[in-house]
């Protein structure tokens, strides 16, 4: 009945990566039945490597995580124009920032609420510098607030992480673990007709 599930019936509430690469994923879903309708709750788990679309929305949640913790607050100080940075000044702020980005890891988001209360945690590890790592999740972040200035371009990304993991759950949209080659590889060693 699941495998049937129409994607306008699925709501993300939960994205975790596994150890072993796959995701374990927990959804509310709505099941009708004559005229009864039932809000109903549900988690799946596959060991199968997500789509790359999928893990570029969750990378795509890293320079939100970052600048929330005022992590890139340095690299804004030394590119404004108050401080007129030097080219120099601002290169090492850039590699810093990429560094720390480096150094997060989302494994997972949690999401909750409806309409104006919608919103989203992040679940993250994060490297220190003895080579543990700790976790490090953000605040709720409600999608409807202007705090940041960004929050409904995080609510956006949720929206297509919700979608991609529909698609991994019940599309099979999984990992191409086959790469095809293009038409140079194929010919390659191969000796071209004499005109």
């Amino acid at each position: 009945m699941l495998m049937n599930l129409n994607e306008d019936r699925f709501t993300l509430t939960k994205v975790k990566r596994e150890k072993n690469g796959g995701l374990d994923i927990h959804f509310d879903y709505i099941v009708k039945d004559g005229e009864e309708t039932y809000n109903n709750k549900g988690e799946l788990s596959d060991d199968k490597i997500p789509h790359p679309d999928l893990m570029e929305r969750i990378k795509k949640l890293k320079p939100f995580l970052v600048d929330a913790y005022g992590f890139n607050k340095y690299r804004k100080l030394i590119s404004s124009a108050e401080f007129q940075g030097t080219e120099d000044q601002v290169t090492k702020a850039e590699d810093l920032n990429a560094e720390i980005l480096g150094k997060v890891d989302i494994i997972g988001v949690s999401v909750s609420g409806q309409e104006d209360n919608r919103g989203a945690i992040i679940i993250v590890t994060f490297d220190i510098q003895n080579g543990v790592k700790t976790a490090l999740n953000s605040h709720r972040i409600k999608f409807s607030s202007t705090f940041f200035g960004w929050e409904s371009e995080v609510g956006e990304l949720i929206d297509e992480l919700q979608k991609e993991c529909y698609l991994y759950l019940f599309k099979n949209k999984k990992a191409q673990l086959d790469i095809p080659f293009g038409e140079d590889e194929k010919t390659e060693g191969k000796k071209e007709p004499e005109e």
